[in-house]
């Protein structure tokens, strides 16, 4: 995942009764969100969980923010144990057509040049990778993150899944030199994916899983004050700032792509996109909640005026598609559709044991993107405790339909002409 600056957690107050209350109160409101064919409406999620006015809860008080921002994933491979829903989307949904073109380019680039846009530590595309060697495909694989990204956890994961030794940023030109010989090489480039950080038309195949969802930054967006994890719940007017920077964001991803792209390469990405597990984000704002009243969140934190996530996944396939007019591109899929929850045990919780173990890994899932917010927030002290009391929400709540939805998953494939 990509941001641009230093992790800030904006944090408040909402008066509840945060975890069990919140919970279900959404799922009351569950049918409201959901159409009959059982896939959620966006415009109906948006309508029950929208914050009416201040007379409901002070969370109304609309505030400008100062800049918001992730600075990356969960280090020490934390995030690739923890991604398993991001993990089987890229697979079953851009594994197809990655091998597809890669067989195709056989025939053509010697060696064809595929970055991966937010890597993080690397799991995803290895094991991409690994499928390129055992179809012995040549390849020089760009891993693309933020410089604060755990590049050592990224190296050793690669070496592990014996896919070639990570080379240092700096060897970046170097190696893209000698791309038009038959060879299969790794190489890493620390930058941001809403700048250009690969020559024009130097890129064959350009993908991307989970990461485009990030904003550049949250600067002078409003929002709620308090504790207000889900854009759905906030008032229209502030969702429509909000989706305009998202807007403007995708147009600079794809602009950017389009530059470093070659004529007839592609791009391909997983966007993550509503549905996207909405009781997770719940239960999550209700631990937060729930440590705000224990007084366990960082005074760091309780000065600054509303705690959101700088990230947009409200999106439509025609959002998505939209961010390519006026480029030398031609979009050749573009698809948002729900999948299941990677995590949901095929037998159901026939055991206690059950729902507990699913509730651990859902609160590892969440401690995998978010573990810098939920630091900043609570502190490192007090992050073993948070993560028992999400377990334990999560454990409980187990059974909710809702969580069967692991990741609404916006598809697309789009050509450089």
């Amino acid at each position: 995942m990509q941001e641009n600056s230093e992790p800030v957690v904006l944090l408040g107050k909402i008066p509840t009764d945060a975890i069990g209350n919140l919970a279900k109160e959404h799922l009351k409101r569950k049918s409201a969100a959901q159409e009959d064919s059982g896939v959620f409406s966006a415009e109906a999620f948006y309508a029950s969980n929208a914050i009416k006015d201040e007379r409901t809860t002070d969370v109304c008080s609309i505030k400008r923010s100062k800049q918001s921002s992730i600075a990356g994933m969960a280090a020490g491979g934390q995030y690739a144990e923890n991604s398993l829903i991001q993990q089987i989307a890229f697979e079953e949904e851009l594994h197809p057509h990655v091998l597809q073109f890669m067989t195709e380019r056989r025939r053509g680039t010697s060696c064809p040049v595929v970055v991966d846009y937010g890597a993080a530590d690397g799991e995803t595309v290895g094991k991409l990778l690994q499928k390129f060697k055992e179809m012995s495909l040549n390849f020089t694989a760009v891993l693309q993150d933020l410089p604060t990204n755990d590049w050592g956890a990224a190296s050793e994961i690669l070496e592990q899944l014996q896919v070639g030794q990570l080379q240092p940023s700096h060897r970046l030109s170097e190696v893209l030199a000698a791309s038009g010989s038959p060879r299969q090489s790794v190489v890493s480039c620390a930058g941001s994916f809403f700048e250009q950080v690969m020559p024009d038309n130097s890129v064959d195949l350009s993908i991307s899983g989970s990461a485009y969802h990030w904003l550049s930054s949250t600067d002078g967006l409003p929002r709620p004050s308090g504790i207000c994890l889900d854009l759905a719940k906030f008032p229209e007017s502030m969702r429509q700032e909000w989706a305009e920077r998202a807007r403007a964001d995708w147009a600079t991803i794809l602009r950017h792509r389009c530059a470093e792209l070659r004529a007839g390469g592609m791009l391909m990405a997983i966007i993550p996109c509503a549905p996207c597990i909405p009781l997770a984000l719940h239960l999550l704002e209700a631990c937060f909640q729930d440590f705000d009243r224990r007084g366990l969140l960082r005074a760091e934190a309780k000065v600054l005026n509303g705690f959101v996530l700088p990230m947009f996944i409200h999106r439509t396939a025609q959002d998505l598609s939209d961010g390519f007019l006026g480029l030398p591109m031609k979009v050749r899929l573009c698809e948002v559709r729900p999948r299941r929850n990677a995590y949901m045990p095929a037998g159901g919780f026939a055991e206690p044991s059950d729902r507990q173990r699913f509730g651990q890994r859902m609160a590892g899932w969440c401690f995998g993107w978010a573990a810098g917010i939920i630091e900043d927030g609570v502190g490192s002290d007090n992050s073993d405790d948070f993560r028992r009391c999400l377990a334990e929400s999560f454990a409980v709540h187990a059974h909710s339909s809702e969580m069967c939805i692991g990741m609404g998953c916006g598809i697309v494939l789009a050509e450089r002409i």
